[in-house]
């Protein structure tokens, strides 16, 4: 069998705020595992970006088997935390991180939230929601009044 090897990408960077996300809203559903896979893929694509790793290396040093290492990948996929892309005939694979939504944005995908509330309760989701929700303000009766460049500038307009 051919050696199989991989790399990590992120294209945006993952702050602590997504890190709290992913714990918060999405472990229940992931498990730990998942979780914990995704924190490593995060790491290796900010600190080795560029650089191709040997899977079956990568399954001794995380002390994973090979078939739970995939069953907990296919949940980090499902859920569209990871999308995979695969070169069969290099046997290369790129595992791309996406970011975990936060809480608006996980409020508006009923499977994600319908989930999570199957797991925790409505009522621990909705400390949950109350807890992180951002606030913004009702601006409908207002209009914009801020200058334009060309209004602060106008000497580089002629």
């Amino acid at each position: 069998m051919d050696k199989i090897v991989f790399l990590v990408e992120s294209p945006n960077k993952i702050t602590n705020d997504d890190y709290n996300n992913l714990r918060t809203l999405y472990l229940p559903i992931i498990g730990a595992n998942s979780a914990v896979i995704y924190e490593v893929f995060a790491d290796l694509a900010q600190k080795n970006e560029g650089q191709l790793f040997d899977l079956d290396l990568f399954y001794k040093k995380m002390s994973i088997d090979p078939n739970l290492f995939q069953r907990n990948l296919d949940r980090l996929e499902a859920i569209g935390l990871i999308n995979t892309l695969e070169k069969k005939e290099d046997h290369i694979k790129i595992f791309s991180l996406l970011k975990p939504n936060d809480i608006n944005l996980f409020e508006k995908n009923p499977v994600l939230k319908n989930h999570l509330i199957k797991i925790i309760g409505y009522e621990e989701y909705e400390n949950i929601y109350n807890d992180r929700k951002k606030v913004s303000l009702n601006k409908v009766n207002y209009i914009n009044i801020s200058k334009k460049y060309q209004d602060v500038f106008p000497e580089f307009f002629n």
